[in-house]
């Protein structure tokens, strides 16, 4: 699961996710990861690749969230990985705008949709 802001993107196009595209981003994100993933993906031992689109903000929620509890706001980074269940993934679940499953098989294609 990776989540994304797109601000800047949906300020150009008058706030319209343009859902193909982001398709797209999600099936070619998920035939972009090394071998391992590949091969765990076709053994069915991890699902698709979700990317969840978060409102503008979201990652500055998420530092406020971490300077509350005690971090220092200039030693914060963002995480790259968030363990379930967390406050973190709290914060993005409920920003999320938009959820994109990629449709890439781990073989290097694209399937179409599920109907």
């Amino acid at each position: 699961m990776i989540f994304l802001t797109v601000g800047d993107y949906c300020h150009r196009c008058n706030g319209i996710l343009d859902a193909e595209v982001l398709q797209k981003c999600t099936n070619t994100l998920d035939l972009s990861f090394n071998p391992r993933y590949r091969r765990w993906r076709n053994e069915g031992q991890i699902g698709p690749l979700e990317l969840r689109i978060v409102k503008e903000g979201a990652f500055k929620q998420l530092m406020d969230s971490a300077v509350s509890r005690g971090t220092s706001s200039s030693q914060y980074k963002t995480p790259r990985h968030v363990k379930s269940p967390s406050s973190a993934l709290e914060i993005l679940d409920a920003t999320v705008v938009a959820t994109f499953k990629s449709h890439a098989n781990p073989m290097g294609n694209v399937d179409p949709p599920p109907s």
